[in-house]
């Protein structure tokens, strides 16, 4: 559970246009874990709603709708690209010292709660059993498809030591990125014509 100072956080609000000069490192420290802590917890719900309602249908009970598995995985997606994409914008052009330590303290975190959104077994095994419906439209089935393809590309399919040695590489590619990113940085801040 959230405490009451945490979740009145500028940077946890999700919506609408950010309040970026109301949002500090500290905000990141504070606010990041919470998020993430909230967003695994909705997760595992997601995970043991869908088992069950694959199993229901697997027996004969209603097929597993679109609502029920994209309303929920669109809301997990957006809370965190709301949030850590406020921070990584900031860090772009804000970019400080203490900024830059509370983006690379949490970057870790933020990558592996997407590794394990993206590793999901069950969430892709809720996106098969849907794209088999025959009455979703073109752009469900486009969508169905860019979902499925992209939990392939993040590793739903590796097992023991190849999906830890994925995921280590995927948290190495983020550090690596930021790390450039911040060294193109410091290097436009230093550049002066003589």
């Amino acid at each position: 559970m959230t405490s009451p100072s945490a979740s009145k956080l500028p940077l946890l609000a999700g919506e609408g246009l950010p309040r970026f000069a109301a949002i500090t490192p500290e905000q990141v420290q504070q606010g990041i874990p919470v998020l993430l802590e909230q967003l695994n917890s909705e997760l595992t719900a997601l995970e043991a709603q869908l088992e069950r309602r694959l199993s229901e249908a697997a027996g004969g009970g209603t097929p597993l709708s679109w609502e029920e598995l994209m309303a929920p995985l669109h809301h997990l997606g957006e809370r965190l690209r709301w949030s850590w994409g406020v921070v990584s914008h900031l860090n772009g052009v804000c970019n400080t010292p203490e900024l830059r330590d509370a983006h690379q303290s949490q970057q870790a975190a933020v990558v592996a709660f997407g590794s394990r959104a993206g590793q999901s077994r069950v969430l892709y095994r809720a996106l098969e059993a849907l794209q088999q419906q025959a009455e979703l439209d073109g752009t469900q089935r486009r969508i169905l498809e860019a979902e499925l393809r992209d939990m392939q590309l993040r590793g739903v399919g590796l097992e023991g030591a190849e999906q830890e040695a994925f995921n280590a590489t995927t948290t190495e590619l983020a550090k690596l990125g930021s790390d450039f990113g911040n060294h193109v940085l410091d290097a436009t801040n230093t550049w002066t014509l003589s």
